[in-house]
């Protein structure tokens, strides 16, 4: 990742999009479709979320099965975006700096941590209501 200008991604469907978000870390603009999870976290502030046609699947294809959806980016949308970030350096600069301003601040290793910790604490919380825990166990498990 860290010798190329951009990273594109043109997927039909993503999970998370770990190596999206690991270019936006390191500052490098990326295009990608504008659909899954990587909707989430990449806008026009940050990067370059590409059009697509929503597309139902006639047939199974690999883990798809007929009847889901997947996107089909437009990649005549994609050449015009990567032809921008080329003729315009200080477009891709401020593209690159908000993308990893964007995954610092919202994706930091502490600020999921305490996201975890506050589901496991809740999830133990809830468990202990349910088979009826005493506080002194609660506290143990918590650390509350």
């Amino acid at each position: 990742m860290y010798s190329v200008d951009a990273y594109v991604s043109l997927h039909r469907s993503e999970g998370f999009g770990l190596t999206v978000a690991e270019s936006m870390y390191l500052g490098k603009p990326v295009l990608s479709t504008d659909w899954s999870a990587t909707a989430e976290f990449v806008n026009t502030h940050n990067g370059c979320p590409i059009d697509f046609e929503l597309v139902k699947l006639e047939r199974n294809f690999g883990p798809y099965s007929k009847g889901q959806y997947w996107a089909n980016a437009y990649p005549g949308e994609a050449a015009k975006m990567m032809q921008k970030l080329v003729n315009d350096s200080e477009f891709a600069r401020k593209i690159g700096e908000e993308a990893a301003k964007t995954i610092r601040e919202r994706f930091s290793p502490e600020l999921i941590g305490k996201i975890y910790e506050k589901r496991m604490k809740s999830d133990t919380l809830w468990l202990a209501m349910t088979i009826s825990l005493t506080q002194k166990q609660i506290n143990a498990v918590t650390g509350l």
